[in-house]
């Protein structure tokens, strides 16, 4: 394995750590009822996941993000409109 490609898997791999806590920080605000934070750190976690599936081309990660983005973004807009 090449420099360059174990460079990439180990950024990849921290996109993919930093995500996953940030989920599970979301859900952990969604808990306490914090409402706002919860969204923000859904979004940006389903972003960071979105975009490390798009770089695996894992089909099912990608679907399942898009999916819970598209969701947020529907309770975004029925919350505050």
């Amino acid at each position: 394995m090449s420099t360059d490609m174990k460079k990439q898997i180990d950024k990849l791999e921290a996109i993919k750590w930093i995500a996953t806590g940030t989920l599970i920080t979301a859900a952990l605000m969604r808990g306490l009822g914090i409402n706002t934070l919860d969204i923000a750190l859904s979004m940006f976690g389903g972003i960071l996941w979105t975009g490390a599936a798009i770089a695996m081309k894992d089909k099912p990660l990608i679907t399942v993000n898009a999916a819970m983005m598209l969701a947020l973004v529907i309770g975004i807009f029925f919350q505050f409109f």
